[in-house]
């Protein structure tokens, strides 16, 4: 393959957002794990022996990976091509030259 030929499928495969979706279904698939192992977790313990220790980490486990899922999420929606119809390389040609 020549060069223009590698560019167009590497153009391809950014402006698909092939890799940031990957990574995050791989994070939606493990916060889902996480939340169905620790809630196993906790509600196999017999009812006598759960403390408020267990439910605060239970609480603060699945509310930090619920709010680093809400980063990632936003990460991932604010790192998409911006389509205003120019290219940057063409609007910092044109600026260097006035």
């Amino acid at each position: 393959m020549n060069k223009t030929a590698w560019l167009d499928l590497f153009e391809l495969i950014d402006a698909s957002r092939i890799v940031p979706r990957i990574v995050l279904g791989g994070f939606a698939v493990w916060t889902i794990y996480i939340f169905d192992v620790t809630l196993h977790w906790y509600f196999t313990q017999p009812a006598v022996e759960r403390s408020v220790q267990d439910a605060g980490m239970v609480t603060a486990l699945l509310s930090a990976i619920t709010g680093l899922f809400t980063l990632v999420v936003k990460f991932y929606v604010n790192s998409g091509r911006q389509w205003s119809g120019e290219s940057s390389v063409t609007t910092t040609a044109t600026r260097s030259s006035s």
